[in-house]
């Protein structure tokens, strides 16, 4: 296999916010008796800093895979199914982490810049990135080959 492009950005921003909350949450646990959904709620922040602290984008073998963090979420695009590339900026309100967005669905841990593909079936994809020129090169030579 061969690698065109390997990039991980890291979320500094989540990784801040949750492991604020997670540090409060246990100056607050640590003050009072035992309660389940205190519990669950830290369990389900420690996942999330995990499953999002980090974005990596590579390109190899006519594939576009993306995974976050620990790499249990990961989704892999062909290139020969995308018709066009672009890069763009995303509002504020559109957020982070894996959300349904107006253009389509994004993957995104940090900042407003991405490479929004089209897909040959009309669905629209967003990549988030703090290099989008780079990725959007990347994509753009796989595409012409």
């Amino acid at each position: 296999m061969s690698e065109k492009y390997n990039h991980t950005q890291i979320g500094y921003l989540m990784i801040y916010a949750l492991g604020g909350s997670l540090m409060l949450m246990i100056i607050l646990m640590s003050r009072i008796e035992f309660d389940w959904i205190a519990s669950l709620v830290f369990v389900i922040v420690v996942f999330s800093l995990f499953l999002f602290y980090k974005l990596t984008v590579i390109i190899r073998d006519r594939i576009i895979e993306i995974k976050f963090g620990l790499g249990l979420i990961r989704k892999t695009f062909k290139i020969d199914d995308i018709k066009s590339c672009r890069s763009v900026k995303s509002p504020w309100y559109c957020g982070w982490g894996i959300r349904l967005i107006p253009y389509g669905w994004m993957f995104n841990v940090s900042g407003f810049h991405s490479v929004e593909l089209t897909m040959k079936n009309g669905h629209m994809y967003r990549i988030g990135t703090d290099e989008p020129e780079i990725l959007l090169k990347n994509i753009q030579e796989s595409l012409n080959k």
